[in-house]
C-alpha cells in the first residue's frame, strides 16, 4: 500500500532468515525474480496489486513452508509451475485477474492444507481436474471467468468443507450433484448446467430444467 515503482531487487533473495514478505498494492513491474525461490524460510508471500509481467518462476516451489501464496491483480501469463504442488503447507492461493493459460495442474490436488483456491478471470483452458477433489480442507474454489470446459467432476461432491463454489462463465456442463447444495450454492451458468440449487454470475437462483 505505497507507491514502489519498479523491479524487485534481486538482493531480497539474500534474506534467506525471511518469513514474511508483502509488496502488494504498489507499482512494481517487470517479472517476478526466480532468486524468490531461495527464499526458503518464508510462510507468507504477497505480491498482489502490482504490474509484473511474465511467468510464475518454478523456483518457487522450493519455498515449501508457504501457508499463503498472493499474486493476483497483475499480469502475469503462461501456465501455473506444476511445482507448486510440493507446497503443503499452502492455505490460500489466490492467482485472480491475470493471464495465465494452459491447464490446472492436477498437482494442486497434494495442496494437502489448502483452504481457498481462487483462480478466477484467467484464460485456464481444459476440464476440472479431478484431482482437486482430494482437497478435504477447501472452502472456496473460484474457477469463474476462464476457458474451462467439461463436466464437474463427481470427486468434488466429496469436499465436505466447501461452502463457496463459483464455475460461471466458462464452458462447464452437466449436473451438480444434490449432495452438493446440502451446503454449497455453487455459481454456474444456468443454461449448462441442471442444478436445483445453484446462482448465475449475478447471483440470480437458476431455474430447475
Amino acid at each position: 500500500n505505497n507507491m514502489l515503482v519498479g523491479s524487485i531487487p534481486l538482493e531480497i533473495s539474500s534474506l534467506i532468515k525471511i518469513e514474511s514478505l508483502s509488496l502488494s498494492s504498489n507499482n512494481l513491474t517487470g517479472p517476478l525474480p526466480t532468486e524468490l525461490g531461495r527464499l526458503t524460510k518464508l510462510t507468507y508471500l504477497s505480491l498482489h496489486q502490482n504490474n509484473f509481467t511474465g511467468r510464475i518462476p518454478i523456483e518457487f516451489g522450493f519455498m515449501t513452508k508457504l501457508s499463503e501464496l498472493s499474486m493476483c491483480e497483475n499480469s502475469l501469463e503462461g501456465t501455473i509451475p506444476t511445482q507448486l504442488g510440493a507446497l503443503q503447507y499452502l492455505r490460500e492461493v489466490t492467482f485472480h485477474e491475470n493471464a495465465l493459460s494452459g491447464s490446472i495442474p492436477t498437482e494442486i490436488g497434494n495442496m494437502n492444507n489448502l483452504e481457498h483456491l481462487d483462480l478466477s478471470n484467467n484464460k485456464l483452458w481444459g476440464t476440472i481436474p479431478v484431482e482437486l477433489g482430494r482437497l478435504r480442507k477447501i472452502k472456496q474454489l473460484l474457477l469463474h471467468r476462464n476457458l474451462l470446459f467439461g463436466y464437474l467432476p463427481p470427486s468434488l461432491a466429496e469436499l465436505t468443507n466447501l461452502y463457496t463454489i463459483w464455475l460461471s462463465e466458462n464452458d462447464i456442463r452437466g449436473e451438480i450433484p444434490t449432495v452438493m447444495c446440502l451446503k454449497v450454492t455453487p455459481r454456474i451458468d444456468c443454461d449448462k448446467v441442471h442444478c436445483d440449487c445453484c446462482v448465475n454470475s449475478l447471483g440470480m437462483m437458476c431455474t430447475p430444467t
